[in-house]
């Protein structure tokens, strides 16, 4: 990956890998919150892009701008949309299978409105735990 993306997602969502901690603890912390645990950001044309938790209630800005700089929709996935082909070692990316997305060009937020809302301030929350 290039060096300037790697410093474009360091300095915006956080360093790969990031560990918000025990999930339980987080989820009750910051209750409503859109955190997946062991995300993976990825977009059609680059693949992965990052992976980590995310709680995209507190960085949807920072996704936002990662697409915006980038041109292209950055998909988020579950790990169970994301995972690693145990003989080829290639990522498989199921962006069917996306709980969220923001499309680079309008810099929209797309999201399953079943399992989150906007709240009146504007942030992006959850009817319940995914």
């Amino acid at each position: 990956m290039d060096p300037l993306f790697e410093e474009l997602y360091a300095l915006t969502i956080g360093p790969r890998g990031v560990s918000l901690g025990d999930e339980r603890a987080y989820r009750e912390t910051h209750p409503g919150a859109f955190f997946v645990k062991d995300a993976c950001l990825a977009s059609c044309e680059s693949g992965p892009l990052w992976d980590g938790d995310l709680d995209l209630t507190d960085r949807e800005e920072m996704v936002q701008t990662t697409a915006g700089v980038l041109g292209e929709t950055v998909y988020l996935l579950l790990p169970s949309s994301a995972q690693t082909d145990p003989v080829s070692g290639e990522r498989l990316l199921c962006f069917e299978q996306a709980v969220a997305a923001v499309d680079a060009e309008s810099g929209e937020t797309w999201f399953d409105v079943e399992q989150a809302y906007r709240s009146d301030d504007g942030r992006l929350l959850l009817r319940r735990a995914n």
